[in-house]
């Protein structure tokens, strides 16, 4: 459901100002045009102009789901090498062990009987649809009118992100995953419960550490028809994916568990010094590994800080149902998933939901949680830990300093650091900034 309509943002506007501005007038309209096609122009050269030429990830899901498509085993490697020769000029070298769960196969299945040349272009148009859908989901679900100057600004800061830039260009499907998530929400209460439950389901299956924490999200808001409709359609495509590969006799299983061994230890998803690309990292064992050698204890430490915001969260957000609590309980759930499991630096696309919350919240007014939530996002507007990785090897970050404690402990990790500050902002925010005097929620329970 829509948290605002858009007579209530063009009756607020009216009301700050008689000729429908926002209060600096044209100037002010003027201003955010600009951002906003500066932002849109960034993101195209960026993102979608290098699409074509890198879609590094893109290449393991085409490959792994052309194999499940094929009836063979899409966790091996060398048997994605051989899909790649077959498909054209996949390639090999950005081929590497995957962990993706089999239902991701089932829904990528359909752009991999394309050649590689056509599928990667026509992933890269999909990713690029869905930016533009997001940004028009969240601007809608902070109840601004897209035209309007606070409306330009929202989708221009969600364009300008850089997450979003490497997403697209790399040929992620974290892209795709936002846009459902904003459509989802952007529904009514009965076509919510099967289109929206459609909707989550997709997230789940392809990326289930950020569509189960929205199915939560929707159990904490009592909306059971959704979280059933949700499941059960997650359950009808996991079991679409494992029926065709038990068909075929493919043995899976070992080769993913190989996969997911070797990438979380000594791969691209260890936290600790043994994973020269840790600095990509959102979740909060990477900082924590830089101080503490135990995984066990950072495990601990990360579940209880992470714990004891979401159950704050979930204890508030339970007893009000204002839209206000809605959009802010999506952004605290979105920046939480972040940081308790494995995350790269392209997930923070899902800043886009507090990032709506807080221009949401200057709407109202300056306030201090908003605007320290606004500089926390500011961080992701470029791709800062990458610059500093870049300036360590090619030598103008001296070797004795990239090599120190509070380097690698302090510096590096700054993304997590700012997204640990951004969520407990925002869960402080229930309490104090949770305007208790809107309407409840037309969403309520099922």
């Amino acid at each position: 459901m829509q948290m605002d309509s858009n007579s209530s943002a063009d009756k607020h506007d009216a009301r700050q100002c008689p000729n429908g501005q926002a209060p600096a007038g044209k100037a002010w309209v003027i201003v955010c045009a600009i951002l906003l096609s500066a932002a849109c122009a960034e993101f195209v050269s960026r993102g979608v102009l290098r699409a074509p030429r890198n879609s590094g990830d893109f290449a393991v899901f085409y490959t792994g789901a052309r194999a499940w498509a094929h009836g063979t085993d899409p966790y091996d490697v060398e048997n994605l090498k051989r899909i790649a020769r077959q498909a054209g000029d996949v390639p090999e070298n950005a081929l590497h062990t995957s962990s993706y769960p089999p239902a991701m196969f089932v829904i990528l299945a359909p752009v991999s009987l394309l050649p590689w040349g056509q599928a990667k272009v026509v992933w890269a148009a999909i990713n690029t649809i869905a930016i533009f859908m997001l940004a028009y989901g969240v601007v809608t679900l902070a109840g601004l009118r897209v035209r309007s100057p606070l409306g330009m600004l929202l989708a221009a800061g969600v364009l300008g992100l850089s997450p979003i830039h490497t997403g697209v260009h790399v040929g992620q499907f974290t892209p795709s995953l936002a846009a459902c998530l904003a459509l989802a929400y952007l529904l009514d209460d009965k076509r919510r419960i099967w289109l929206g439950g459609a909707l989550l389901a997709l997230v789940t299956a392809m990326k289930p550490q950020i569509g189960l924490v929205f199915i939560a999200f929707e159990g904490v808001r009592t909306r059971f028809k959704v979280v059933s409709s949700a499941l059960l359609f997650t359950g009808m495509i996991f079991a679409v994916a494992l029926g065709w590969l038990a068909i075929n006799g493919v043995e899976w299983w070992q080769s993913w568990y190989n996969n997911y061994h070797c990438f979380m230890y000594g791969g691209a998803g260890d936290p600790t010094t043994v994973n020269a690309s840790r600095f990509q990292l959102l979740n909060l064992h990477y900082p924590l590994s830089m101080f503490i050698g135990n995984r066990v204890a950072v495990q601990i430490l990360t579940l209880s800080f992470v714990g004891m915001l979401g159950v704050a969260a979930v204890i508030v957000l339970s007893r009000h149902r204002t839209r206000n609590a809605e959009l802010l309980g999506m952004s605290i759930f979105g920046v939480l998933s972040l940081l308790v499991v494995y995350h790269r630096y392209y997930s923070a696309i899902l800043l886009a939901f507090p990032l709506a919350w807080a221009i949401l919240q200057c709407r109202r007014g300056l306030r201090v949680l908003p605007m320290i939530s606004l500089a926390m996002m500011a961080v992701f507007l470029a791709p800062s830990a990458s610059i500093l990785d870049r300036a360590v090897g090619k030598g103008v970050v001296p070797a004795s300093v990239a090599d120190s404690w509070w380097w690698q402990g302090l510096v590096m990790p700054h993304q997590v650091y700012a997204l640990v500050a951004l969520s407990i902002c925002l869960v402080t925010a229930i309490f104090v900034e949770t305007p208790h005097r809107q309407p409840p929620d037309a969403a309520g329970s099922d």
